[in-house]
């Protein structure tokens, strides 16, 4: 038997041994829950971070929200005279 197979053998025994008490690669914890609509004190600190050259992925982490939801925050969001507003429409107004 090839050095591959006999490994991926014992692995399964081992799983098995272990049962349900083995550690799992997703755990609640880590898994987001969708959350409300962002306020417009959110989306200007993050409009403010961006322009302040701060990357998203890192105010994402920060203010414990999914990359994708900052990331088209600052697509669709822009500052004028200080007060949010809608950028971009998008497909569905």
């Amino acid at each position: 038997m090839s050095k591959t197979f006999l490994a991926a053998i014992r692995a399964q025994e081992v799983a098995k041994a272990l049962g349900n008490n083995r550690p799992r690669a997703l755990s609640d914890d880590n898994v987001r829950r969708p959350s409300a609509p962002l306020s417009d004190a959110q989306r200007l600190k993050i409009l403010t971070l961006n322009k302040a050259k701060i990357k998203g992925t890192v105010i994402a982490k920060n203010m414990g929200l999914n990359p994708s939801t900052v990331h088209n925050t600052i697509r669709r969001y822009d500052i004028k005279k200080g007060k949010v507003v809608k950028v971009y429409q998008g497909i569905y107004g």
